[in-house]
């Protein structure tokens, strides 16, 4: 049987619905309220949502739990891992270790234990450096790395290959920010937020996108074809943000103004912000991690979709 770790975030659920149609398949979780959002999903997304939602066994169970995430593994011939925490706000290290690193290694030595027959590993292109097989260690302060999320992630791929060295057989995919429906995260509903107001601040960076229904055909297609101990980068369309806005305010008739930020304004909004979340005892938000992200100006290629697995990427826009 499949187990599906990140079964009720937005793209678990994706991947849960698709293989729900035709198989019984294990997904953990930790909240009722969120595996409500998945049946709300499945509902919405076919008439016969909640027939596949049924198909679903659900397991509460922590990723961080050894010995009950051990009871699951006794049912489970496949893995599909996609729990995990995404976050470039520097008071989070301590969740992002816990959920991204330690959760991985729990997942990867039970996969070792219970002999497995395939691990999928969703990562992230935060993680993407210019791999050298001879590197099995990684540093935060890795030049190529522009996050500690990232760091973390490409930690967590560290983990997937020690795996593979204990003869399992695993793939890894590296998604950009995957675009579509189902059920949403913070980072999402920020973003729909965000695009509601009346003046929008944007940067010169450049963010590589993919829509969900690639993801997850991509995953479904390594999990069940001769392919292994590969990665996967998806990215189908590296786009600046202000074109990425207009986008997505004009496909929803929103009306705004918008306006550039340079980097220099945006490091003295970090250092000011730092002092208030001192000063106030709030959580900061902003962080040299996000200056990072939003002023990255580099583009990434996705073909292995078309070189590897012989998909191509949907159209965006």
């Amino acid at each position: 049987m499949i187990l599906i770790t990140g079964g009720t975030g937005f793209l678990g659920s994706n991947i849960l619905f698709s293989l729900a149609k035709e198989k019984k398949i294990i997904s953990l979780y930790r909240s009722q309220s969120k595996v409500n959002l998945v049946k709300k999903f499945f509902k919405r997304k076919s008439t016969k949502g909640e027939n596949f939602f049924n198909n679903i066994i659900w397991k509460k169970c922590d990723i961080l739990n050894f010995s009950e995430l051990d009871e699951v593994f006794s049912q489970v011939n496949y893995v599909i891992h996609c729990a995990g925490l995404v976050s470039f706000s520097s008071s989070d290290k301590k969740k992002l270790n816990e959920i991204n690193i330690i959760g991985t290694s729990n997942i990867v030595n039970l996969s070792i234990k219970h002999k497995i027959k395939k691990m999928i590993f969703v990562s992230s292109i935060a993680a993407l450096t210019n791999d050298n097989p001879n590197k099995y260690s990684i540093n935060e302060n890795d030049k190529e790395l522009n996050s500690y999320y990232g760091f973390t992630k490409k930690v967590a791929e560290l983990e997937i290959w020690r795996a593979s060295q204990e003869g399992i057989n695993i793939n890894i995919v590296s998604p950009g920010v995957i675009l579509g429906d189902g059920v949403f995260n913070k980072l999402y509903k920020s973003i729909d937020k965000y695009i509601r107001k009346k003046i929008l601040f944007y940067t010169d960076g450049i963010l590589s996108i993919v829509k969900i229904e690639d993801v997850v055909n991509s995953i479904i297609e390594l999990l069940n074809s001769n392919i292994k101990n590969q990665k996967i980068i998806l990215v189908s369309k590296n786009i600046k943000f202000l074109d990425f806005l207009y986008f997505l305010t004009k496909k929803n008739n929103y009306k705004q103004y918008y306006l550039k930020i340079p980097k220099y304004i945006f490091i003295i909004l970090i250092a000011l912000e730092k002092i208030f979340s001192v000063l106030l005892l709030r959580k900061s938000r902003l962080s040299s991690n996000l200056l990072n992200s939003l002023f990255n100006d580099y583009e990434i290629k996705g073909t292995d979709i078309s070189k590897k697995l012989k998909l191509k990427y949907s159209k965006i826009f």
